[in-house]
């Protein structure tokens, strides 16, 4: 129920974010 409102919920722009943080975290200094 909640994890189906959050995945309906999140807007692609935060699945963009969601990469950014991915590569951010890998390359910290990045």
């Amino acid at each position: 129920m909640a994890g189906t409102d959050l995945r309906v919920g999140i807007p692609r722009i935060l699945r963009r974010r969601a990469r950014w943080v991915s590569v951010r975290l890998r390359h910290p200094r990045g």
